[in-house]
């Protein structure tokens, strides 16, 4: 087919037949072949480019790149470059959904932008996924999981030289119901919040108000370091429900700007970390909050 989006229009959903749409190596933009932006995904497929390097989706600053329907599951995307976007991957109520091998570079708006959005997912994996570059004078994210039930899993998946003058944690994820999430490898770095109202500039992962049941949190064998904030608070809040956040054999070192790199709530583990901030007072916040277990 001459574009991808009409490769993707021209496949049926089919449980018991999944179809994947081969990308070839090159540069796909309106301008240079007509390619149409947002391309869309469906349940039951795959969009698998040629390499990661090397198959190139280029959305020219004018739309989304990627933008999954709704109650969309068991979809897989892997081996693409996304870049020049107002936003890179969006979806909604996905369900059982794989992203590997993806860069997401040169992602930009003036209000609202984020390199990849899951709203309300249930159960999604994120592996050797790089997001650089997100930018917006308003609101930025690198990785958004809004209301996730289940389970969400990042692994060696990097985030750096994202953006805001108003809300940008790096990554969020809010959980609901009874949910896990898990980080492994991963790296977020040179990431920059210069808002003076918000924080949370490394990251923010905790129960979605009165939504959550019980959230475990695991993170291990990553760094965050020299990430930046205005905002005199933690640069990363990481919060449990009814069970026990995970940190070990991580570092946080050389961030700057808050008060501490990260503050945990609820029940804590921490092992064979480097916390090494010499440019924030405290390297990290332990409340001493008996209801929420320590």
């Amino acid at each position: 087919m001459r574009t991808i989006y009409n490769a993707v229009y021209k496949i049926a959903s089919d449980s018991s037949n999944p179809k994947t749409v081969y990308v070839a190596n090159g540069t796909y933009s309106s301008s240079l072949n007509g390619q149409i932006f947002p391309i869309p995904l469906k349940s039951y497929m795959n969009l698998v480019g040629e390499s990661q390097d090397g198959t190139i989706l280029d959305a020219e600053y004018q739309d989304f790149i990627i933008y999954i329907s709704a109650h969309s599951q068991s979809f897989n995307m892997s081996q693409l470059k996304l870049i020049n976007g107002k936003a890179g991957v969006m979806t909604s109520k996905g369900i059982d959904y794989t992203v590997d091998k993806v860069t997401i570079n040169s992602i930009v708006d003036i209000r609202l932008t984020m390199g990849f959005l899951g709203n309300k997912t249930q159960t999604a994996r994120l592996s050797n996924l790089t997001v650089s570059n997100v930018s917006s004078p308003q609101n930025a994210t690198g990785v958004r999981f809004l209301a996730f039930t289940n389970s969400i899993e990042m692994t060696n998946v990097e985030i750096s030289d994202c953006r805001s003058y108003n809300w940008m944690p790096t990554l969020e994820a809010s959980a609901r119901g009874d949910s896990r999430f898990k980080m492994d490898g991963c790296r977020f770095y040179n990431n920059s919040n210069y808002s003076g109202d918000v924080f949370n500039t490394i990251m923010q992962v905790s129960p979605d108000y009165d939504y959550g049941q019980r959230l475990r949190i695991e993170i291990k064998n990553s760094a965050f370091y020299n990430n930046y904030q205005v905002m005199s608070a933690q640069m990363a809040n990481i919060r449990a429900l009814n069970d026990t956040v995970f940190i070990s054999n991580c570092t946080f070192a050389d961030n700057s700007g808050g008060t501490s790199a990260f503050k945990v709530q609820g029940n804590a583990v921490l092992t064979n970390n480097i916390i090494w901030n010499p440019l924030l007072p405290r390297e990290v916040i332990i409340p001493n909050n008996t209801s929420a277990g320590i």
